[in-house]
């Protein structure tokens, strides 16, 4: 028996486990898990089906917290379970493989290199592998899971991500905003309004959904496109505002919102702080386009893009390419039309951060 596996044996007789394989090691959230059962159904049948799945999505989308569903629901059918790597607070391309090494509790072995620790300890583990936070270590990382797909059958990943890894074989998987509802009387089964029902009654244990808040909450979920760290935020105001105020707020200062949790991750403690960590990880001219992109309420043409790339202000070649380089990080939305016209969007939180940002560039009269 290797150290390994001997530390993992001793784990498992501290948590009373018979097979060191078997010992969860996926986190076990505080809060409860609202909607979403047909997306979990579909990337459960998913990851089963194909090897690499990645959650693809925009900054507080949820892509993190449906991923756990996700391996938490398919951590039996693996012999080894499953394990998460978090890449959140990995700085360094350079320390990727040590992170995906400390999952398992491996060690650098003297002139042998660490993903080679790595892939030889998984080779004979049928294991499931939660990657989280990948976009900002994206090409370090897609080489460290290639590598261990490469060298390892029995693994499948599941990965979450602004973008795709561009590994081949991958499923790109785009995690959508919760639900709407369509109409005002369907409120009470939204997914959005559900969540900001669960999480305004956990701050106040007086607030309730009724028929005569629900045009406040409908206005709530509906302002904030249905991110859920954006209503999960504006929902912790309820045990100092009503539904009505936090509504009204909503309307002059949405990215406002800050969390009083301290063990949230800093990127994620606001709204804004989400949308910046994604701002800072574009090239320049991506963060051109974003912020000219702004001038559109509402969704626009490929033409209209390529439009605000040239003017008055400095020309934004290949402006295609970038366009797509955005809609790659989760920040520009791709729809098709019945006519089978493709038009793009920002979420409008989005959007309103993209105009301050070009406001700041003095680029808004241009």
């Amino acid at each position: 028996m290797n150290a390994p596996e001997r530390a993992q044996l001793e784990a498992a007789a501290l948590h009373g486990a018979g097979d060191p394989d078997r010992v969860a090691l996926l986190p076990a959230p505080l809060s409860s898990f609202i909607g979403r059962e047909s997306e979990r159904s579909e990337l459960v049948s998913l990851a089963r089906a194909r090897r690499l799945v990645t959650l693809t999505g925009a900054g507080g989308i949820g892509r993190t917290r449906l991923a756990i569903e996700v391996a938490t629901e398919l951590q039996h059918e693996y012999m080894s379970g499953a394990r998460m790597v978090d890449l959140a607070t990995i700085a360094s391309p350079l320390h990727v493989p040590q992170a995906f090494a400390n999952a398992f509790g491996l060690k650098e072995e003297t002139d042998h290199p660490l993903i080679d620790t790595v892939s030889g300890y998984l080779r004979s583990r049928q294991q499931l592998l939660l990657v989280d936070n990948c976009e900002h270590l994206l090409t370090a990382c897609a080489a460290t899971v290639q590598a261990l797909l490469e060298n390892c059958r029995e693994l499948h990943v599941l990965a979450t991500s602004r973008q795709p890894l561009g590994i081949d074989g991958e499923v790109a998987w785009r995690v959508p905003a919760l639900g709407l509802p369509a109409r005002d009387e369907d409120f009470v089964h939204a997914e959005s309004v559900r969540l900001f029902g669960e999480r305004a009654s956990a701050a106040n244990r007086e607030f309730r959904l009724t028929s005569a808040n629900a045009p406040a909450v409908l206005d709530v979920c509906r302002r904030l496109d249905g991110i859920p760290l954006a209503i999960e935020l504006a929902a912790a105001r309820a045990r100092m505002f009503s539904v009505e105020q936090i509504a009204w707020h909503l309307g002059n200062q949405s990215l406002a919102w800050s969390s009083a949790a301290h063990a949230t991750p800093a990127r994620h403690t606001t709204l804004r702080a989400a949308i910046e960590w994604s701002y800072a990880l574009l090239t320049p001219t991506e963060q051109a386009l974003f912020r000219r992109l702004a001038v559109f309420a509402g969704s626009f043409s490929l033409q209209a893009a390529e439009a605000v790339c040239a003017g008055e202000l400095a020309a934004i070649p290949d402006s295609a390419e970038v366009l797509c380089g955005l809609i790659d990080k989760s920040l520009v939305l791709a729809e098709t039309r019945p006519t089978g016209e493709v038009r793009y969007r920002l979420l409008e939180t989005l959007r309103q951060y993209a105009v301050e940002r070009l406001h700041e560039a003095h680029e808004e009269h241009a």
